[in-house]
């Protein structure tokens, strides 16, 4: 009982969600103009993401390429995953099981939120709430995208980990976890930097490179750089809805601060994304005590400072990239169990800064597709900010050698003040 009780935060996000919803339905009839209703920009038929694969999945088995046909799509777009989906189809998956595999892609995310979520405190419980709740999460799962589900097979797969090695008293298996990284990444691409988050482990540095290596080579001589470079070509960069190196150089392309090509645009977002990442390392090797003040030490071998690790190398590494829709937001998000999980514990008001930014970040997406070019530019740069934090508070536990010693305990932050 008083595991459930620490979970209230995500119980009643469920329950009002599924109340509100219900009413929105009832009052305009369709689950399109619920959505809509509520404030998320839905699309209909629902489940459009997940539609994008399973009809992709139709098209390939009917002798079609998806990669080049935009008919094989309902809403006339390219196919932009990685070909394994594809395959899926030898299993009996195809458009007509979209909505039942939405479904199960809903409960997956409700399951990996309310395993890893657990507060004693009324402030960690707002914030589970609010992020629980907030425009990306709800966008995610209107949409049936697959980044819910990577999200969940992290989230679960990581805790089934943890779950086998506490029941057989053994550490948790590096193994395991590099085999669960390395399929999503088969599924995903972007899940590799979730393998930084056993870096610290023993032999982790080697299990990490292996593990790239090994991803890489997969990906460039199974899938071909000629697949890999039509799922770059077909992801769209989008500032709307959207967060990433790119969506504050597409605003400051359209308020008329330069015209470059989009080609080129994508590359100067992402050297300065990384000359960014570099500097805030910088700085935060300068004034560490800043860095332990206002972060959740992820150094302990425990679920969730796993989870929070790897989620934080996914949104790091997707940031660089480019663009990505807000639902990847997800990832992120999955930093605050750690850092609720501290604050109940030492009660440090400066550790709930970076979830209320990251919060309010959330909810701000919303109004951006109504925003002009030129206040998108300083919604971004709140992302950047995001961004920046996250590098160093990355790189203070990933190498701490960099910063004379192991990340320092929350209890000794509180004594640096």
């Amino acid at each position: 009982m008083n595991s459930w009780r620490g979970r209230w935060p995500i119980i009643l996000a469920i329950g009002v969600g599924v109340a509100v919803f219900a009413a929105a339905y009832v009052t305009t009839g369709s689950t399109y103009r619920a959505w809509r209703f509520l404030g998320v920009p839905s699309m209909s038929p629902s489940f459009a993401d997940l539609r994008a694969i399973t009809q992709g999945i139709d098209c390939f088995r009917s002798g079609r390429d998806p990669y080049i046909d935009a008919s094989c799509d309902a809403f006339g777009r390219l196919y932009n995953y990685p070909s394994l989906w594809l395959h899926f189809g030898a299993f009996g998956i195809s458009g007509a099981n979209t909505n039942l595999i939405g479904a199960v892609f809903i409960l997956l995310i409700l399951a990996s939120l309310l395993s890893i979520f657990k507060t004693s405190t009324l402030e960690g419980g707002a914030i589970a709430f609010t992020a629980a709740t907030a425009p990306p999460v709800m966008l995610g799962l209107e949409r049936g995208n697959s980044d819910m589900l990577i999200f969940s097979l992290i989230v679960l797969g990581i805790r089934l980990i943890y779950f086998i090695s506490d029941s057989l008293r053994k550490e948790p298996s590096i193994g395991a976890i590099s085999t669960l990284i390395f399929t999503l990444t088969l599924l995903k691409l972007y899940p590799i930097a979730g393998i930084l988050s056993v870096a610290r482990w023993k032999h982790g540095y080697s299990a990490v490179i292996l593990t790239v290596l090994v991803s890489a080579a997969v990906l460039i001589f199974g899938y071909g750089t000629t697949q890999l470079s039509a799922i770059a070509m077909n992801t769209p960069q989008s500032r709307t809805l959207s967060y990433g190196a790119m969506p504050l150089f597409i605003a400051m392309g359209e308020a008329g601060v330069f015209s470059i090509s989009i080609e080129r645009m994508r590359l100067a977002a992402s050297l300065t994304a990384l000359a960014i990442g570099g500097l805030s390392i910088l700085g935060s090797l300068y004034k560490p005590e800043f860095l332990y003040k206002y972060t959740a030490p992820l150094n302990q071998r425990s679920a969730r400072s796993t989870i929070a690790l790897a989620s934080l190398a996914i949104f790091c590494f997707t940031f660089v990239m480019g663009s990505s829709w807000i639902y990847r937001l997800i990832f992120l998000l999955g930093t605050l169990p750690a850092t609720i999980e501290a604050y109940d514990r030492t009660r440090r008001k400066t550790l709930l800064i970076f979830p209320i930014v990251f919060v309010g970040y959330c909810w701000l997406s919303r109004l951006s597709p109504y925003m002009p070019a030129s206040l998108v530019i300083v919604q971004e740069l709140l992302d950047w900010v995001l961004f920046a934090f996250g590098c160093a508070w990355l790189a203070n536990t990933v190498f701490p050698q960099l910063y004379g010693g192991p990340a320092v305990s929350a209890e000794r932050a509180a004594e640096l003040g």
